[in-house]
């Protein structure tokens, strides 16, 4: 239902939870279809992630159905239904701040994340403002946290990177920031290109930061100081020689998205390329190899 503005005054709040190992590509799936952003309830230590979302009142409820086979297709163990999503009807007044209440300021050593609303002083050497559209990119998570720390660590000021798979694009803005000569970021989610799109200019940084729609091809030819891929271990073994290829000699090659459980396949992928300067850093459980060539 709309109101005179044109607003809808009515929503669904729709709450669940899944298994952590399979919330990230749900969440997605949520902000492709229904909601604007998803609102995430984690315990420590906890094997699952609880998730809140918004659908507009005059959508209706047919969305849990969908909703539940595609949770259904996603959890090796099935047994989700629809009933498992809980609903209750609230004002949009009431889910717009919820939503924003939920994505608090972030700091990584000397670097502030906080979204536009946000208008509080922090005392930070960094502050990089992440519209937050998407359910990752918002510098809660712990491998972009990793690659923010190297990133601090590593990247100098006149080097140029390339950031594959940029989401919200906060590690392009970084390097920007930092100094970068030139950054280009490429990601395969058109959402993803969009929203990283509109933080560069909110950040003022779109001069020096090109965004694409793509991934590794379009590197080619092209030789960066530093690269930086935080995927997953699948899509970093099939593109790593690709990925080498792209940094010059004396640069360097950071890779996150990585679990504790990816280990053995990355010694062995580090001794397939003969990479032996390689740094490994960890939170909790997750990992980031920082490789220098």
């Amino acid at each position: 239902m709309k109101g005179q503005n044109g607003k809808e005054e009515k929503y669904y709040e729709a709450v669940f939870s899944v298994p952590r190992a399979i919330h990230e590509p749900i969440c997605d799936f949520i902000i492709d279809n229904y909601s604007k952003g998803v609102i995430l309830e984690e315990e420590e230590d906890s094997p699952e992630v609880g998730i809140r979302f918004y659908v507009p009142y005059s959508r209706g409820l047919s969305f849990k159905e969908e909703l539940s086979r595609y949770i259904g297709r996603a959890d090796s163990h099935g047994g989700f239904s629809p009933d498992m999503i809980r609903t209750k009807v609230i004002a949009n007044v009431e889910w717009e701040q919820a939503y924003k209440d939920s994505i608090k300021p972030i700091r990584v050593e000397d670097v502030i994340i906080k979204p536009p609303w946000e208008k509080g002083q922090f005392t930070s050497r960094i502050e990089i403002i992440i519209e937050p559209k998407m359910a990752f990119g918002t510098g809660s998570h712990e491998t972009t946290q990793l690659c923010i720390k190297e990133i601090l660590k590593h990247f100098k000021a006149g080097q140029t990177m390339f950031d594959l798979g940029c989401g919200s694009g906060i590690l392009s803005i970084l390097a920007a920031k930092l100094g970068a000569e030139r950054v280009t970021g490429v990601d395969i989610d058109l959402v993803a290109v969009q929203n990283s799109g509109e933080n560069i200019v909110i950040n003022g940084v779109d001069e020096k930061v090109k965004i694409q729609f793509g991934s590794i091809e379009k590197a080619a030819g092209e030789k960066f100081d530093f690269f930086a891929a935080n995927l997953i271990k699948s899509t970093i073994i099939e593109l790593m020689a690709a990925m080498l290829e792209a940094v010059r000699p004396g640069g360097i090659l950071l890779l996150s998205g990585l679990l504790l459980q990816d280990k053995p396949a990355m010694s062995e992928l580090l001794s397939q390329f003969h990479l032996e300067k390689t740094e490994i850093n960890q939170d909790g459980q997750w990992l980031a190899y920082t490789i220098h060539l």
